[in-house]
């Protein structure tokens, strides 16, 4: 088994964004960094502890937010899986 963090970025201005890190401090100065990015104003953004995720904040009126979640994933969810062979293509 493999530990992934994944940052999702939910903003209404744009479409949902999915990025995926095997450090989880790094994870979560990415998902500072979109809110400094992204939010319009400081008095907006609200970090705060949710069950079951490693970070999570709100950074809009309109509920635009960024999170990390903890994934575990094994060799076997890893493996590519392509509807053709290579001589097909």
């Amino acid at each position: 088994e493999m530990t992934v963090y994944v940052l999702l970025i939910e903003d209404r201005h744009c479409d949902p964004q999915v990025r995926v890190y095997i450090d989880r401090d790094a994870a979560i100065r990415a998902a500072r960094q979109v809110v400094k990015e992204y939010a319009r104003f400081h008095e907006d953004i609200e970090e705060r502890k949710v069950p079951d995720l490693e970070y999570f904040c709100r950074y809009s009126c309109e509920g635009d937010s960024v999170r990390v979640e903890r994934k575990e994933i094994n060799e076997e969810e890893t493996k590519w899986k392509s509807r053709c062979s290579a001589a097909e293509i």
